[in-house]
């Protein structure tokens, strides 16, 4: 009976944590490569964002384009068909996704100007940031998106918010693969403008 009883507590415990993940995918190889791709995006493509929103946005799962991060089976698939991601990783980047998910992003390895979320909600609420937009002290602020990893780390999907001022608006999505050392795009896609 005891036997019986050890035996359905590992079995009950091993499906409850069936669809977590049980690696750390935000470890520090992997976030300094996430922190190498923001500043080549930074000084290769969007060379006007003078500040980047330190907190990562969550990504959802789903399949509509609705200016937030989200993706699902759909959307990898098709990547996958299109040779964006391998086949094998539409799995392990599904069970990536985790809606409470956010990390910090480290000032000290970004190349441009930082600011905590909490602090770019307050300049919002004062209207501050049309204030410093028309003095010309700000010319975009961008938010990233917590990233995903294929699983050999040689890809990395994430979402890009850019702001330009009021009313002025556009988000990307990214796949990003590690060829021969150098971090390239392979797909840009834009989800949204305002």
């Amino acid at each position: 009976m005891k036997k019986i009883i050890i035996l359905i507590s590992v079995l009950l415990y091993s499906c409850s944590q069936g669809n977590k993940p049980n690696e750390n995918y935000y470890d520090s190889t992997n976030l300094t490569n996430y922190h190498n791709v923001i500043n080549k995006l930074l000084n290769e493509k969007f060379k006007d964002i003078e500040i980047v929103v330190m907190e990562t946005k969550v990504v959802h799962r789903g399949d509509t384009l609705d200016g937030s991060p989200k993706i699902g089976y759909a959307y990898l698939n098709y990547y996958a068909d299109n040779k964006k991601i391998n086949t094998e990783d539409v799995e392990y980047i599904y069970n990536q996704i985790d809606s409470t998910s956010t990390i910090m992003l480290d000032s000290t390895k970004i190349e441009t100007k930082m600011m905590d979320k909490n602090e770019l909600h307050r300049l919002f609420k004062k209207n501050r940031l049309n204030d410093l937009k028309k003095e010309g002290d700000i010319k975009s602020i961008a938010t990233f998106s917590t990233p995903l990893f294929s699983k050999d780390k040689s890809k990395i999907i994430f979402w890009v918010d850019i702001w330009h001022g009021p009313l002025n608006a556009c988000g990307y999505v990214f796949i990003v693969s590690q060829e021969k050392g150098e971090w390239k795009i392979v797909e840009q896609t834009c989800t949204y403008i305002s």
